[in-house]
């Protein structure tokens, strides 16, 4: 499900069961896995990579050529700077750790 005034670039690849809320933004070459929510005002660089069940709360960011793996929740307003390879964990923060 794609909201209205989402920004999809090319080359990004969108999984299955996605929820992309109004404003977000997808760059180039980035790869949205399966049953992942992306709320509102979020930013995804170029090259990244969100695999299967992640929320994005609403207006956070993720830095380029960053790997968020299954399962894990972004914090609303939070900055990603470096990739998170631990499932199910809740990262908040600019920049984003681990709570």
């Amino acid at each position: 499900m794609i909201f209205q005034n989402v920004t999809i670039s090319t080359n990004a690849t969108i999984g299955d069961f996605v929820q992309i809320l109004p404003n977000a933004v997808i760059n180039h070459d980035s790869l949205i896995g399966n049953y992942c929510k992306i709320n509102t005002s979020c930013n995804i660089s170029s090259e990244v990579t969100i695999r299967d069940y992640c929320y994005l709360g609403a207006g956070s960011t993720i830095k380029e050529k960053t790997i968020i793996d299954s399962g894990n929740l972004i914090g609303m307003g939070s900055v990603v700077i470096k990739s998170i390879n631990t499932k199910n964990n809740t990262v908040c923060g600019n920049p984003a750790k681990f709570i």
